[in-house]
């Protein structure tokens, strides 16, 4: 494996599809404001006559998918690699999985809207396809429009707590297993490898090498998402289903 070979495999089957949805979801659900945003301002650039900057308009789909790692993952990346300047302390702490797997969530689905996959369970699934190796159905699993309480369920845990001392024991066994599935799906994300993962253990220059091999991560990301997203068109179309989730057409299965 290079330096520049992202680590990452496949979710064991110790998480439930149900828990990888809802893990997914819940980063899914905060990527999409941010690819708005960003979109937004792309194109407003877009419409300026400055080189370079203007250049989102002018790309085709694939082109435009590009976008997705420079300039906009070069830029977001920097979020994702300063808790390297702490050194090897940083890899005690959490923060850095949770902020590569949003950093890439947010790639995945930009370009998921570049080909037109824009609904959530349609992007859930993609981003459970590139960076958790699982093929899931999110829609089956949490409906055509997943709110808040489909991907976190609070009211179910505390209906448990609520129901005495053994359920109550459940409730917690089912919360700290919860947590440690979705943290099982977080690592499963394409990682740095190599030289970079050695140096991002070092104070102040691992935050340059965590800024590298992430960022090189994005292009291996950004392909799988484009490639998965295409997909999902296909299958879409085999199934008589639109990419955006309307229903078959009776009259066309008759």
């Amino acid at each position: 494996m290079n330096a520049l070979e992202p680590r990452g495999g496949a979710v064991t089957g110790e998480v439930t599809d149900l828990e990888l949805a809802r893990t997914v979801g819940v980063f899914v659900a905060v990527a999409r404001p941010a690819v708005a945003g960003a979109r937004f301002v792309s194109t407003l650039a877009g419409l300026t006559p400055i080189p370079v900057v203007n250049d989102y308009l002018k790309r085709d789909a694939n082109g435009r998918s590009r976008w997705w790692v420079i300039p906009v993952g070069a830029v977001s990346t920097v979020a994702v690699a300063w808790p390297g300047a702490l050194g090897i302390v940083a890899r005690l702490l959490p923060v850095q999985t949770y902020l590569g797997f949003a950093n890439q969530t947010v790639v995945i689905v930009g370009v998921a809207g570049e080909h037109g996959v824009d609904q959530v369970p349609e992007q859930i699934d993609l981003v459970a396809r590139v960076l958790s190796r699982r093929q899931i159905d999110s829609r089956a699993l949490l409906g055509d429009r997943p709110g808040f309480q489909d991907l976190v369920p609070v009211r179910e845990t505390a209906d448990k707590a609520r129901g005495g001392v053994f359920s109550a024991f459940g409730a917690v066994r089912d919360v700290l297993h919860t947590v440690k599935s979705a943290r099982s799906a977080l690592e499963s994300r394409p990682r740095p490898g190599g030289v970079f993962d050695t140096m991002s253990k070092l104070p102040v220059v691992g935050a340059v090498a965590g800024y590298l091999g992430e960022f090189a991560t994005l292009r291996v990301v950004e392909a799988r998402a484009s490639d998965g997203a295409k997909i999902l068109g296909l299958e879409a179309v085999f199934a008589g289903t639109a990419v955006t989730g309307d229903k078959p057409d009776p009259d066309r299965e008759n």
